[in-house]
């Protein structure tokens, strides 16, 4: 076995009771050895989570470990029965979410409070620098004179509705951001804005490469704005008619609904009729068991694919375990559905 020197600095106190052993895990060890620091983060009402570069861990406190320290000819100053241990963990990026959500951008936007760089974003937020960058692309972040911004979804929306109405009504082939930003019905909007926009539904480089799906779900977005929830066969009519006037020609696709409304909408019985309801996924709290209760406040009964789509960037373990574990399965027309485990 490998020995290894641990030095205490001179200034602790043999008789301070504030002092524990912190068992890291290995990735955390190598960063703090090749100079690295850690950053344990939290409000007092939060657990304590500590963060490496690329990882989050929770601290709980334990009095058993699987690991083992031989100290040769240590000398006993007192003893404890308790140790810190870390358990790797999603982290809450829900947090960021609600920091980008104090001031989306808009229209003629002049924010300039409650705003954060994404520095401050990774001193406030419970998760590390990689997490947090990697989440801010999930969301379609952009920076904007040194901030990390979202846009409001009404914005967002409309804007993206006039960008369609320019391809239909040009039969453009092809779509450069300059093409939009000196289009009339986006004066005054900056060119690095457009660019971000035209990001959230497609790629930019030298032209704008739409997402067709995401073409697609702007029309859906643009239905709930006007109301949450709706009966199935009101959102089939509305949404086809509103198809007929959004989607250019050239991006007409035959994706099915039940594709399109994924991670964005749900399907579920109110007073004995089929509802379609606006539950965007991006927007749920990153705590596994806040967000399994939402759901089945939402809706009692779930086939594995539906609740699969809203818990698997949550899960530590793999679905069926986590659904063993946390929820009641059933057996409802010879399909297997989930309940809470309470009911």
């Amino acid at each position: 076995m490998e020995g290894i020197d641990i030095h205490y600095s001179t200034q602790l106190s043999k008789n301070n009771d504030d002092l524990m052993i912190l068992d890291l895990p290995e990735d955390l060890l190598q960063e703090i050895e090749s100079g690295k620091i850690l950053s344990i983060k939290g409000q007092l009402s939060d657990e304590a989570i500590i963060c490496g570069s690329s990882s989050s861990y929770i601290l709980r406190s334990s009095e058993t470990s699987n690991a083992l320290m031989l100290v040769n000819n240590g000398t006993i100053e007192k003893e404890a029965h308790s140790i810190l241990t870390c358990e790797k963990i999603i982290p809450p990026l829900h947090q960021v979410l609600t920091l980008l959500e104090e001031s989306p951008y808009t229209f003629n936007d002049q924010k300039k409070t409650n705003v954060y760089s994404f520095e401050e974003i990774v001193e406030k937020a419970q998760a590390s620098p990689k997490e947090i960058k990697d989440y801010l692309e999930k969301i379609s972040s952009f920076e904007w004179e040194g901030c990390q911004r979202i846009f409001d979804e009404e914005f967002r929306v409309e804007a993206l509705k006039n960008v369609l109405y320019l391809v239909m009504k040009y039969d453009w082939e092809t779509v450069s951001v300059m093409d939009v930003a000196t289009a009339n019905e986006f004066r005054g909007i900056p060119h690095q804005i457009v660019e971000a926009l035209l990001s959230t539904i497609g790629n930019v480089s030298t032209y704008w490469e739409p997402d067709f799906l995401k073409v697609y779900q702007v029309g859906v977005m643009d239905l709930f704005l006007q109301n949450p929830e709706y009966y199935a066969n009101e959102f089939g009519e509305a949404y086809s008619k509103l198809l007929e006037i959004l989607i250019p020609r050239r991006m007409i696709t035959n994706f099915p609904l039940s594709q399109i409304l994924q991670g964005i909408a749900i399907n579920r019985v109110s007073n004995s009729k089929l509802t379609i309801r606006y539950l965007p996924a991006a927007k749920l709290s990153y705590n596994f068991q806040d967000r399994l209760n939402l759901l089945f406040s939402i809706k009692d009964k779930w086939t594995e694919e539906e609740i699969g789509i809203y818990l698997h960037d949550v899960l530590t373990m793999p679905l069926p375990k986590a659904l063993l574990k946390y929820t009641k399965r059933i057996s409802e027309n010879s399909q297997v559905m989930f309940m809470n485990k309470l009911n």
